[in-house]
Order: C-alpha cells, then sequence, then structure tokens
C-alpha cells in the first residue's frame, strides 16, 4: 500500500499562459485526460478532489443515475479551496 501519493508537476495544459492562437487550437482532451481520475458512481462525493488535488490534476466524475446535472462541479464545496 502506498501511504503517500507522489505529487506530480502541473501539466503543461493548466499551467501554459493561453494566447489568442492556443484558443483557436483543437481542444487538448488526450493531454487532459492523461493522468485523470476517473470516478464511475460519484454521486456527490467530492472526497477525491479534496484529497487528491495536487497528485491528480484533472478529474472526471460519472454517476449514469442521474440523466441531468444535479450540481455543477463549481458549486461543490471542493472546488472552493
Amino acid at each position: 500500500m502506498i501511504d503517500e501519493l507522489p505529487k506530480l508537476a502541473m501539466p503543461e495544459w493548466l499551467t501554459k499562459p493561453k494566447s489568442e492562437e492556443d484558443m483557436q487550437q483543437p481542444f487538448p482532451l488526450a493531454g487532459i485526460l492523461k493522468d485523470s481520475l476517473y470516478y464511475p458512481a460519484a454521486e456527490f462525493d467530492w472526497d477525491p478532489m479534496t484529497h487528491l488535488a495536487g497528485n491528480i490534476y484533472s478529474f472526471i466524475y460519472v454517476d449514469p443515475r442521474f440523466n441531468s446535472p444535479a450540481q455543477p462541479v463549481d458549486e461543490s464545496p471542493a472546488c472552493r479551496a
């Protein structure tokens, strides 16, 4: 068991300043999904974001039980940190 996850360097897609030219480029989905945390059946459990931010920079929350957004991510207490 790993007692402490290694800190990952912040990815370039998150740190690189965006220019007007960058905004015209295709969305870098593959780079954003690399090293992401996929959380099926997440419902409203924001613990992975709270505890793993800094080790993981991209979170994919999925809950097939909901047909429409129940709570926008930016309203989560974990996203206010």
